[in-house]
């Protein structure tokens, strides 16, 4: 089990990966050779390609292979590195891989809301990469390099705006980790790549020609896309939902593909930084809201295996992430604070 914030990150990851390899689960077989790898640390030091090629893996011929690989690569502490393009020749791709480095995740939100107002978020897949994030866009249809530079055009611009900065690097045939490899520059943890937000759809011939065609426009911090003024129903920065908690809560869920966690944890994110909890106290009455039988019935459209404990943890989470844009208030008049807000964890 591969965790995110408290958070299984298994099958999110696992599924990205199928469907970057083009799985076909009839068949159980795969229609790109992604040219998969593991490096040692010391060999991902050295950046040395003809080091590396020592330790290629043959091209994988079924799921149950690829868990294997994982399983050996995570017991070794080995890296996973592939080309999502297929190899370092591959003039085309149908996995575009945007490489945002040393992220301070409490942008994390800003991230998501701008993609969100651009209409970008509902074709990109976010993944963890150990100090930064992979983000993941899959094409319909093949692309060429002048494209792929059009799109990480675009994205550069969008984290600009916000503070971050990709790697301008980054090739469309360039040679990445692969998702569920170890970060091995970090030796204090294990870090992971692990997916934390899939895509809802592959993007499409259309909507591609309208990305690339205004990366001019991005760059110009003009909009991609028209901005959609009010996401999942607030003011925006003004403490105030023009629609009933619920349905922002329900419709982020269904934005996440109906991921209770997932969405509980980015309704979180996106409430604190619309300004709609400000303080400890509106927190732990969000936390309580999201615990009653209201939110339950939103839940439970999905099926009955999910309980207050797992809600609980999410908003730890939340606060260990947030708590510093938090105004610490008496919180008396709640019956019961959770007690990672009374200890401060």
């Amino acid at each position: 089990m591969f965790k995110y914030n408290g958070v299984d990150r298994t099958k999110d990851t696992l599924n990205l990966l199928l469907e970057i390899m083009g799985h076909n689960e009839r068949t159980d077989t795969f229609s790109l050779d992604c040219h998969m790898s593991f490096a040692t640390k010391s060999i991902m030091e050295s950046k040395a390609d003809s080091d590396i090629n020592v330790m290629a893996i043959p091209k994988l011929d079924s799921q149950r292979n690829l868990a294997r690989i994982v399983e050996v690569a995570y017991g070794n502490r080995y890296a996973i590195l592939y080309y999502p393009a297929g190899d370092s020749k591959s003039a085309t791709t149908r996995n575009i891989m945007i490489d945002i480095d040393k992220v301070d995740f409490d942008r994390y939100d800003s991230l998501i809301n701008e993609l969100d107002r651009r209409d970008i978020l509902r074709y990109t897949n976010i993944c963890t990469s150990g100090g930064g994030l992979h983000l993941y866009i899959i094409t319909e249809n093949d692309i060429t390099a002048d494209e792929f530079e059009k799109v990480k055009e675009v994205f550069a611009g969008i984290c600009e705006r916000i503070g971050l900065g990709i790697d301008t690097s980054i090739k469309i045939n360039s040679r990445m980790r692969c998702p569920f490899s170890l970060n091995t520059k970090y030796a204090d943890e294990d870090r992971v790549v692990l997916c934390i937000q899939r895509a809802e759809s592959k993007i499409g011939y259309t909507a591609l020609q309208r990305l690339t065609k205004d990366a001019c426009n991005i760059s110009e911090g003009k909009p991609a896309f028209e901005v959609k003024q009010e996401p999942y129903g607030a003011y925006m920065k003004s403490n105030t939902l023009r629609t009933h908690w619920t349905n922002v809560l329900e419709k982020i869920i269904e934005r996440h593909n109906g991921n209770r966690n997932t969405g509980i944890f980015n309704t979180f994110l996106f409430l604190i930084h619309n300004g709609i909890i400000t303080n400890t106290l509106e927190f732990c009455q969000y936390i309580e809201k999201f615990k009653s039988d209201t939110a339950f019935k939103i839940y439970s459209k999905k099926d009955g295996q999910f309980d207050t404990s797992e809600i609980t943890g999410i908003a730890r989470n939340i606060y260990r992430m947030k708590k510093g844009e938090l105004e610490h208030v008496d919180l008396s008049q709640i019956e019961s604070v959770p007690s990672f807000i009374e200890r401060g964890e």
